[in-house]
């Protein structure tokens, strides 16, 4: 008889392991169509190592779904926190690759959300692992002799993200360095190792063309609130600095709202042509707040104003 302790351990080990933080064995994963985890005295598959942790349970709990809240699942009679959260790991490693979205930024999606916490040696690797996962040639992806890693792996991003139809809007507002090319600022530098600051914001909490963004030339074009902001200069001394906590203060349609950077290093805001900045927002504004992307705007004249959630906006 496998005591439970025995089969919490096996997962928690794996968990533990240097698999689940590579990029290339998350390659593995994704494409494998069945996993199978070896062991000194022999191979078990996750199903198998459930079963073990039920042999040595007096009182096995059943089976949390998919549809049932954390909060539900951790109150569930007999339940042990350590193996269902090692247990939860790992099953979600089960199902990458598996019945994927066809459309791009789904697919997309699905492979962002655990890059979060793998790492590489070799970062120009990165999008040869993704194109591989989301069925993409890498015959398209530069090859730079003697380039910097650093660079290259900029260069192949571009050319990634680029040649999908569709990608996620929450890419524009998840806290990462993003490229600092024309047409390309609202593309991550990499998708690896940034933890919850990787985690894709939602807006509207919808999975649809809505909740998409259209890569372009000349930048990424989407349909969101936003605020456009009359006087450049006064709010550009504000954000300039690059101090973590600046806070601005705006009027909007009669109400006053306060707005506070996340920046880390200064950041040059008036691009050439550019007279005005506007605020790109995650979701409708209302009095509970929401995250926003400022951009510059070539424009030749514009008001304070709130725009509606079909505005459509090209950032670049």
């Amino acid at each position: 008889m496998v005591r439970t302790h025995d089969a919490t351990e096996m997962v928690v080990r794996l968990k533990a392991s240097s698999w689940v933080r590579r990029l290339w064995t998350f390659h593995e994963a994704y494409l494998a169509r069945e996993l199978h985890y070896q062991f000194k005295d022999g191979a078990l598959r996750l199903s198998a190592i459930l079963g073990k942790y039920h042999q040595g349970s007096e009182n096995p709990p059943p089976i949390p779904t998919g549809h049932e809240t954390e909060r539900i699942k951790t109150r569930i009679e007999g339940a042990d926190p350590v193996w269902w959260s090692a247990y939860r790991f790992l099953e979600q490693v089960e199902v990458l690759g598996k019945d994927a979205p066809q459309e791009d930024h789904a697919r997309l999606r699905s492979i962002i959300h655990p890059l979060r916490w793998r790492t590489t040696s070799r970062i120009q690797d990165e999008t040869i692992c993704l194109s591989g996962c989301i069925d993409r040639t890498v015959e398209d992806l530069p090859f730079i002799p003697d380039a910097d890693p650093s660079d290259l792996a900029i260069e192949r991003m571009k050319t990634f993200l680029s040649s999908l139809q569709t990608v996620p809007l929450g890419l524009l507002f998840v806290q990462r360095p993003h490229i600092e090319h024309d047409g390309c600022r609202w593309m991550p530098t990499s998708f690896l190792g940034g933890g919850m600051d990787s985690t894709l914001p939602d807006p509207w909490q919808k999975e649809d063309v809505a909740a998409t963004g259209r890569p372009t030339p000349s930048g990424l074009v989407v349909a969101l609130p936003g605020i456009m902001l009359s006087d450049v200069t006064d709010y550009t001394q504000d954000f300039r600095g690059g101090h973590t906590h600046d806070i601005i203060f705006i009027r909007v349609n009669g109400r006053a709202y306060y707005v506070y950077g996340l920046l880390t290093e200064p950041v040059q805001w008036r691009l050439p042509g550019a007279n005005q900045l506007a605020i790109v927002l995650r979701e409708e504004l209302d009095e509970r707040g929401t995250f926003g992307c400022l951009v510059s705007m070539i424009v030749d004249e514009a008001e304070t104003n709130l725009m509606d959630k079909e505005q459509v906006w090209c950032v670049g």
